[in-house]
């Protein structure tokens, strides 16, 4: 069964296929339709739904082949709205475009595609999301254990490139504060020339540098309310919204979804999830966005869980990794390797204000997001390389048989201010009588460091086998290194 059987045309971009393509969907939804095929070019005036009102969808597969819809005028909403459709699996390619192009203000449709209540163990191959106002594949409660083989998100929401008309910005005329210091009620009150109407509490203001959690909007009066406090703000100051993101997840039953790979592109962020536990995300790219991963609910709403393969982010994000909660409920998100992008200084978590100042520099170190990878040693295999940096787990680098060894030391950014990382203990062994090595170990730190003082410092004369600790002094900019046994 085919959508131009209740009338929808295939590749006429005049013609509006969205009558055709709803009755096609509502007769799956009531009939369990063993060949529905939607594979075609389509384009639509109206939302498509796909699945019942209520109940449960009676067709469970659906063959994409490759399919393309496109919001072809300015309609509201999510394209492709899909509800009340456990255990559905879309087949191939998903291709949904919403409407207005390039330029964010120009786009009307919130969403490209919305799963919503009743989706539970849904399966996609392959979704791609363009040109929406907010998010570009969007998932909520109660809808748990999706599967997602791929999403790539382009041009979704707000990004900071300016060129583009992809930024939405207000200026501050006032700014006051609400709550106390170290509180989570803490708010600072915007007033502003303007706010989006998009704007809403899913979103992020970035002000002076600095990320905030939106936390009200009032567009009528002009004033918008974030977390923490903007202290210290110099008026007439600016802020950039940071309005939606590539894969959105909300509510404290859309859990445990499991994603192959997320790509964002001109997006606010590759990820965004507010579930109460976060699946798992595979590889997340991002390119020309403001971050790649953002977790949790903020102020402080529980996440629990939840993991990515690989961390990878182009060098203009701004933003690696939002923690957006500070909840006192058990934090475990994990990130298996950031490789060669890692910079821990680009990872944040929106901490109270204690009125000294912004504290967006802290993440939380009782968690384990950030397990491994921020250095090239960071693995349990049995290897040292030339360049060995700072690192958390493991702290303990078995080094392999080396006689003589050129070791240059690199102090990983933000891996000292924020995770406390300051050392780490290398084995050296050899093929001496004893396992010793018999020829020197050099260290050499990275341009604008010391090591003991001086430029470099040399090992040898070895008698066992060696452990060095190696411990940064991050204000003198000097490692010390010793020999500890």
């Amino acid at each position: 069964m085919r959508p131009e059987d209740f009338g929808a045309r295939s590749g006429d971009p005049t013609f509006d296929s969205g009558p055709g393509l709803n009755a096609f969907f509502a007769s799956c939804a009531a009939n369990n339709v063993l060949d529905a095929d939607i594979s075609g070019d389509w384009y639509t005036d109206s939302q498509i739904v796909i699945g019942p009102a209520s109940g449960t969808g009676a067709t469970h597969a659906y063959s994409c082949g490759a399919c393309t819809i496109t919001a072809k005028s300015g309609f509201s909403g999510a394209v492709v709205s899909i509800q009340n459709s456990a255990y559905a699996h879309f087949i191939g390619y998903l291709f949904v475009k919403g409407y207005g192009g390039l330029h964010w203000a120009a786009r009307t449709n919130s969403e490209c595609v919305l799963v919503g209540t009743g989706c539970s163990y849904i399966r996609f191959d392959m979704v791609r999301c363009e040109y929406a106002q907010r998010d570009g594949f969007r998932h909520v409660s109660a809808s748990d254990n999706g599967t997602v083989g791929s999403v790539i998100a382009q041009y979704c929401g707000t990004a900071p490139v300016p060129s583009d008309q992809l930024t939405a910005t207000s200026s501050i005329s006032s700014a006051s504060n609400t709550g106390g210091v170290n509180s989570i009620n803490q708010r600072t009150v915007l007033t502003l020339d303007a706010v989006p109407a998009a704007l809403n509490t899913e979103d992020y203001a970035l002000i002076d540098g600095h990320i905030h959690a939106v936390m009200s909007v009032d567009v009528g009066a002009k004033q918008v309310q974030v977390f923490p406090w903007t202290d210290p703000l110099t008026l007439p100051a600016t802020v950039e919204w940071i309005i939606g993101c590539g894969l959105a997840e909300r509510g404290s039953d859309a859990n445990l979804w499991q994603f192959g790979q997320v790509s964002g592109v001109g997006c606010p962020c590759t990820v965004k999830t507010w579930a109460l536990y976060p699946g798992s995300y595979g590889v997340c790219m991002a390119e020309a966005s403001y971050a790649n991963l953002i977790i949790g609910t903020p102020p402080n709403a529980a996440s629990i869980g939840g993991s990515v393969d690989v961390l990878y982010s182009e060098a203009a994000v701004p933003f690696q990794v939002v923690v957006s909660t500070i909840s006192t409920v058990d934090f475990s998100f994990r990130i298996g390797s950031s490789g060669t992008s890692a910079d821990l200084t680009k990872w944040v978590c929106l901490g109270a204000n204690a009125g000294t100042g912004q504290v967006d520099a802290r993440v939380l170190v009782n968690g384990d997001i950030g397990g491994h990878g921020f250095g090239p040693a960071a693995n349990p295999k049995n290897v040292l390389p030339t360049n060995l940096a700072l690192q958390p787990v493991p702290s303990i680098v078995m080094a392999g048989i080396h006689n003589t060894k050129d070791v240059m030391l690199k102090a990983t950014p933000g891996a000292s201010e924020k995770f406390g990382i300051n050392s780490m203990v290398i084995h050296a062994l050899g093929t001496g009588a004893s396992q010793q090595p018999t020829g020197t170990w050099t260290f050499t730190p990275e341009t604008g460091f010391t090591v003991n003082g001086s430029a470099s410092t040399a090992f040898s004369g070895f008698t066992k086998p060696a452990m060095f600790v190696c411990v940064l002094d991050q204000s003198a900019k000097n490692w010390i290194v010793y020999i500890a046994n």
